[in-house]
């Protein structure tokens, strides 16, 4: 398990101190964390592997609309057809979920109201923002009765 920082300098098996560190450390400047499964430890750089599609984002609020206290946090479970977002002023929730997520801890999940992204199936490209980006438009997704959960990993 890799965290990534803003810098793109990471740190293999974080633990809590090293994700909150991270989380804290958020600024306007430096304002995102990645925290991706698999890859061995000995600094394997295989950008291509397929465990990359596992991973856990988030993003403090000043960027992309977002508002200042709020966080962005994304979660994609091995496809962008299983890619979820969500938002929150909990940081330590944030510090929970991702901590979790690098424990392995299948609970790192609850407690956060996500949210299915939907992707172009030929470019890979965003279609929409989520309906509670604080950007969006004020309308339904058109596949918002999708029965999609974050939970299903197969």
């Amino acid at each position: 398990m890799y965290l990534i920082f803003p810098d793109d300098s990471w740190t293999v098996g974080p633990d809590e101190t090293d994700v909150r560190k991270a989380v804290t450390g958020l600024t306007h400047e430096h304002w995102n964390l990645r925290l991706v499964k698999g890859l061995s430890s000995e600094g394997d750089e295989d950008w291509d592997h397929p465990d990359l599609d596992w991973y856990v984002q988030v993003a403090c609020g000043g960027v992309y609309g977002v508002p200042e206290g709020t966080y962005q946090i994304e979660h994609r479970a091995g496809s962008y057809l299983r890619h979820y977002c969500a938002f929150t002023q909990d940081t330590e929730l944030i510090i929970r979920a991702l901590t979790g997520f690098a424990q392995m801890d299948e609970t790192w999940i609850t407690g956060i109201e996500w949210e299915l992204l939907e992707f172009d199936d030929h470019t890979r490209e965003l279609l929409h923002l989520p309906d509670n980006h604080p950007t969006a438009p004020a309308m339904p997704s058109p596949h918002s009765d999708r029965d999609t959960s974050p939970f299903d990993y197969e």
